[in-house]
């Protein structure tokens, strides 16, 4: 120690960050807050793929029921995606004052998703609805009747017929 009361080697006192003795995971150097954040992580995304292979066993072993229904909504929910940033826009095209203006370059935009949904009554006057393809949803109008065809909780088929 010296005489401000410090130790004078800090890496004897309270040991060097590469040293496995110190405040490591199983000695590898890996400190022990980095092995717990590694390991949570892990074990959520475990957990994830456990629960969607649930799922689709379940989805898998549903039985395929055919009844008959109208659509009686329609909606779509779209996500995501932007615009970007425009670049270089406002420069005459060839250089001409007064002629045609460029509106420049679309940079850095997102995609976006879009949900398809249908909404279908039975004949008893229940509705559910149902997530469908984009091809599915613009072959239904609302007011059409049919024959569905569903396994677990996906619409398979409807199929129009008049009515």
């Amino acid at each position: 120690m010296n005489n401000t009361g410090l130790p004078t080697d800090p890496v004897a006192t309270f040991g060097s960050p590469l040293d496995p003795s110190t405040d490591s995971f199983g000695g590898f150097g890996i400190p022990g807050w980095f092995a717990a954040v590694f390991a949570l992580i892990a074990a959520c995304i475990v957990v994830v793929v456990v629960l969607m292979v649930i799922r689709g066993v379940k989805e898998a072993s549903a039985p395929r029921i055919i009844g008959q229904g109208r659509v009686v909504a329609k909606r779509m929910r779209v996500s995501g995606g932007s615009s970007g940033t425009v670049v270089g826009g406002g420069m005459p095209i060839g250089g001409v004052a007064g002629g045609p203006v460029t509106t420049g370059m679309t940079v850095g935009g997102t995609s976006a998703s879009t949900w398809y949904y249908v909404t279908i009554e039975d004949q008893s006057g229940g509705r559910k609805e149902w997530h469908v393809s984009g091809q599915m949803y613009g072959l239904v109008a609302e007011g059409d009747w049919g024959r569905t065809v569903t396994k677990g909780t996906r619409l398979i088929e409807f199929d129009r017929s008049a009515r």
